[in-house]
């Protein structure tokens, strides 16, 4: 069994009222609350995390990038999960009538696999999908996937549907924002661009791992508006969602994050388009004869707690 520890955050009777209570927290005493947790996660290098690094199918790097990247790595871990090479593993056909076929999906071309938009991502695998092209970041956030579990019954409607597919995105998206730029390597706001310029991360870039205690506080201080950032977004999230659930209405979120505010993101709208590509899969009778064996959360309110208490 691999060890890997928790932030130990204050108390409160709820997950949201733990998460109340850190983000209440003013920046000095968040920042020696997160000392703890991080200076465990230090102890023995990155050579300690070898094993998780294996077992999760992940460049070391990419494991040991940030402290709470390594935590859901090891959540999605614990789920029995791993991360498959994206090249390696068997591609799906995705029939027309779908709705959604990409006539390149499964084609090699210049020595690159491509994959439809649709076909790439699906809540309900087993496993994550190791891209060697994308960011480092796609590790954590595939893994969080993982662990975050996903909605689906025989019969679902295309309404039970969206909101599983936004709770199942609701804690990836906060800990790619969000926690995963605390301490991240030698960055502060997430820039696409300069990551599509290096995307592998490399173990000796992981500077929290390995610099005296004044330089990872600092390091720490620089960057905790990241994890507030991430904690808000959870609380504006599954407030949106309880607000779809009572009025059974779609609630619109945009939001902007990232260096000079260039990523956009609207939670509603990324739900709708995984529903347009996937409801006709969910309801086929081979895919839903495979998802009744496989433990999917079958009730959209005990899934929202779940969502609400994974840590």
């Amino acid at each position: 069994m691999i060890d890997v520890p928790a932030l130990a955050a204050p108390g409160g009777a709820t997950p949201a009222a733990r998460r109340k209570a850190l983000a209440a927290l003013p920046d000095e005493a968040l920042a020696e609350r997160l000392l703890p947790f991080v200076e465990a996660l230090r102890e023995g290098g990155a050579a300690r995390w070898e094993p998780l690094a294996t077992l999760a199918g992940l460049p070391l790097g990419e494991v040991v990038a940030s402290p709470f990247g390594l935590r859901a790595i090891a959540l999605g871990v614990r789920r029995g999960a791993t991360s498959v090479q994206r090249e390696l593993r068997r591609v799906l056909s995705w029939p027309a009538e779908l709705g959604v076929a990409d006539p390149a999906h499964g084609v090699w071309d210049a020595g690159k696999l491509h994959v439809g938009k649709y076909q790439s991502f699906q809540a309900d695998a087993p496993f994550a999908t190791f891209d060697p092209a994308h960011v480092a970041k796609w590790g954590p956030h595939e893994l969080m996937h993982r662990a975050a579990g996903f909605f689906w019954r025989p019969g679902a409607t295309r309404w039970e549907l969206y909101l599983g597919a936004r709770l199942n995105e609701l804690l990836p998206v906060a800990l790619w924002y969000g926690a995963d730029q605390l301490a991240r390597l030698d960055e502060d706001d997430f820039d696409r661009e300069a990551a599509g310029r290096a995307p592998a991360a490399r173990v000796e870039d992981a500077r929290w791992l390995v610099e005296d205690e004044a330089a990872l506080r600092a390091r720490l201080g620089r960057t905790l508006r990241h994890l507030r950032a991430g904690l808000a977004y959870v609380e504006g999230e599954l407030a949106a969602v309880d607000e779809e659930r009572r009025t059974g209405r779609r609630v619109v979120t945009p939001r902007v994050f990232g260096a000079r505010g260039r990523a956009r993101l609207d939670a509603a709208s990324d739900a709708t388009a995984y529903v347009v590509g996937h409801a006709a899969r969910l309801a086929d009778p081979a895919v839903s004869a495979v998802l009744e064996l496989v433990g999917a959360v079958d009730d959209v309110d005990v899934y929202r707690g779940e969502i609400d208490a994974c840590h």
